[in-house]
């Protein structure tokens, strides 16, 4: 089945939502506070989340929905398809202004996605995918990169983590680049823009899921922080962490950041 179709949809609404971003970004906006404390929720991420949300399901009403900013209630598990979608991945970027923020959107069809758009609308990153079809950035089909050695490979990794030290055992054994948005750093190795990643905290499913397409398509290997594979249709919402790289780069990099049982 081709999913060439719902890729593009996205495409165009993500690029809608990204046009959003800027104009946020550029006259300003409020911050608001969510119940569980996190401070990082502005008017940009809802009022995203109201054009993707209003835009996907019209084009598609027999869809599910899953959303950072929407409560979920489970009936998107009855559901084949599902749109799953976090308006502003990197919110505390968004709200410092680094530029390290990205909209992330994709469809899931039986548990897996299959058509994906990650789109940084301040750096003018948008790596899309649909199942079977490889991976684009900016609408160009991208090619294979060559893989450095794992010592010379870069690794992109979490700025929080990073701020709290749990890179610091590693540093002499892996290059690492601090970037914000998880979703943003799938996409810059899937465009082969770095050479893998990996977040040692747990992540929730809308943050990862249209790069776990992007990566895929693009060759990488993409799992949870404990090698297993990751679905969207089991009724859970968040995985350990996240490990995506080459399959060369995969295993060394696996070895680093998983703790023996």
């Amino acid at each position: 089945m081709s999913y060439t179709t719902e890729r593009l949809l996205l495409e165009t609404a993500c690029r809608e939502a990204g046009a959003i971003a800027r104009r946020y970004q550029s006259e300003g906006f409020q911050t608001f506070t969510k119940t569980k404390g996190d401070p990082f929720l502005t008017e940009a991420d809802t009022a995203i989340d109201t054009y993707l949300r209003t835009t996907l399901l019209a084009a598609r009403p027999d869809y599910g929905w899953l959303s950072e900013e929407t409560e979920d209630d489970n009936s998107r598990l009855a559901k084949t398809k599902c749109w799953v979608v976090d308006p502003i991945d990197g919110t505390r970027d968004f709200v410092e202004r680094t530029g390290n923020f990205a909209v992330s959107a994709a469809l899931v069809d039986a548990g897996a996605p299959v058509a994906a758009v990650v789109y940084n609308p301040m750096k003018e990153h948008l790596v899309s995918a649909s199942k079977g079809d490889g991976l684009f950035l900016n609408g160009a089909k991208v090619g294979a990169k060559a893989v450095p050695a794992f010592l010379e490979a870069e690794c992109l990794v979490s700025v929080t983590e990073t701020r709290k030290g749990k890179w610091a055992a590693l540093d002499s054994r892996v290059r690492t680049r601090p970037v914000g948005s998880v979703a943003y750093k799938l996409a810059l190795v899937a465009a082969g823009l770095s050479d893998m990643t990996a977040s040692l905290a747990e992540k929730n499913l809308w943050d990862i899921c249209a790069g776990h397409l992007l990566c895929e398509e693009a060759g990488c290997i993409f799992t949870d922080l404990s090698g297993r594979p990751v679905r969207y249709d089991a009724g859970y919402l968040r995985v350990n962490g996240v490990i995506a790289a080459p399959p060369a780069l995969y295993d060394p990099l696996k070895s680093l950041v998983v703790k023996p049982a």
